[in-house]
């Protein structure tokens, strides 16, 4: 979805340089198209249906990420019990999302498996068990936003929507 429908062959070495002469590349990893599962006009209306979840009144606007568009979906699915049905008190939460949305350069997918810091304390009097914020957008939205802050400042990719960008404050 974020190279519009190209699956590509994945890589872990990008470049090699010299060691006493870091502008002397060695090897250069080539980008290597290996199918296209998806047609880019369907690629591209996915990724646009995405937009709206990291935003105001989405179901991950914890994922936002000042000065740039994130598409996302969100993932919230109960444990299954080992004999059958489901636990009414255990779920994994997740968020992929794709940042800046409109010139990709990074996916990230952050799952969190019963993810205790996003519970709280009280409980349902209803059915006795512990009330939890699961959903993939409380709970791994906010780590999509740390993770994504830090690689698009350290791969220098500038802000997509330059107006959302906070002013530093020198106080």
């Amino acid at each position: 979805i974020a190279k519009d429908g190209e699956l590509l062959r994945p890589y872990i070495v990008e470049r090699i340089v010299q060691h006493d002469d870091p502008s002397t590349v060695v090897y250069q990893h080539e980008r290597q198209v290996v199918g296209h599962p998806i047609r880019p006009d369907t690629a591209r209306k996915v990724r646009a249906m995405m937009l709206g979840v990291a935003k105001k009144g989405g179901t991950a606007r914890r994922a936002a990420v000042p000065g740039y568009t994130v598409a996302g979906k969100t993932g919230t699915a109960q444990i299954a019990k080992p004999r059958g049905g489901y636990y009414d008190d255990q779920f994994n939460a997740s968020f992929i999302g794709i940042v800046p949305a409109t010139r990709p350069r990074v996916v990230i997918l952050v799952t969190y498996h019963k993810p205790f810091t996003c519970r709280r304390r009280d409980t349902s009097e209803a059915r006795g068990i512990p009330i939890f914020n699961h959903q993939g957008g409380v709970c791994a939205g906010p780590t999509f936003s740390s993770i994504a802050k830090y690689v698009l400042s350290y791969l220098a990719v500038e802000p997509d929507v330059p107006d959302e960008v906070p002013e530093d404050d020198d106080t």
